[in-house]
């Protein structure tokens, strides 16, 4: 836990200096909002109200955090192997154990996270002049929060994975997701997609992230479940096939990012 702490308290270090680039990302989703989101809603909310129950600008505030879920932690994973050779992580990959990794991974990711609900949070007050049919419970919040939590966590270690993978093509991992997030249904309701587009839509994590949010703030028929997983299985077991989803992707590529890893320390260590 005090290795945890420690990096946690790096990571906020770091993203402080970034204040252009925070900035820009905070502002992104708002500038969405406030534009796009109002324009469709002025000409869609009565009919987005008799399909899924909400209006379109609602509905678009709790899509548009995953952008920030997605490209912020993508964009500072990219520069892991960096920070691996130079600065503090160095030391800290010398001197520790193997378990340092997945706390370093899990620190970034809590940091992230804990802005991408900022994001959230800022999205819910600005949209709350024009409508607020967002629902609260206690569980509803903690099940956000652990989506939030999961869905940076996939993204930064699908990066990780991809950047080493890859190697001398990571600068097109960025090009790479485009589609997880295309399919996702950010901007739309995924129930209107072609049947195979439908199926990709279904297989892609932020799919059901996305879902969930949409499930406990603002009810099943926005939450477009029911086209995920094709009109099977009860709301319930839905939302418990999703959560063990994002469960499982996000554990899998933790164990494959933090392996990777441990495989750099190795090689730079040796020479």
């Amino acid at each position: 836990m005090p290795l945890l702490y420690a990096f946690i308290k790096r990571r906020f270090r770091v993203v402080l200096t970034q204040k252009s680039f925070f900035i820009f990302q905070l502002a992104q989703p708002l500038i969405w909002l406030l534009t796009y989101g109002l324009s469709i809603n002025n000409a869609l909310s009565k009919a987005f109200e008799e399909i899924l129950g909400t209006n379109f600008l609602a509905f678009e505030a709790l899509g548009l955090p995953m952008l920030f879920s997605i490209s912020f932690p993508l964009a500072n994973s990219l520069n892991m192997s960096l920070e691996f050779s130079l600065g503090s992580p160095r030391i800290m990959r010398l001197l520790s154990s193997h378990d340092w990794r997945a706390s370093f991974i899990l620190a970034d990711v809590a940091v992230y996270a804990i802005l991408s609900l900022l994001a959230l949070f800022e999205l819910l007050v600005i949209s709350f002049p024009f409508g607020f049919p967002y629902s609260f419970s206690l569980i509803g919040v903690l099940c956000v929060v652990l989506v939030i939590f999961l869905s940076v966590l996939f993204t930064y270690s699908l990066a990780i994975v991809l950047s080493k993978v890859l190697l001398s093509v990571s600068s097109y991992v960025s090009l790479l997701l485009l589609p997880f997030f295309l399919f996702s249904g950010i901007y739309y309701p995924v129930m209107y997609l072609p049947r195979l587009e439908l199926l990709i839509s279904a297989v892609i994590p932020y799919s059901h992230a996305i879902a969930i949010i949409r499930y406990f703030l603002l009810g099943y028929k926005a939450s477009q479940l029911g086209a995920i997983w094709s009109g099977l299985f009860n709301p319930i077991t839905q939302i418990a096939l999703s959560l063990t989803y994002l469960i499982l992707f996000s554990f899998i590529l933790l164990v494959l990012a933090s392996r990777l890893l441990d495989k750099l320390g190795t090689r730079e260590v040796l020479f």
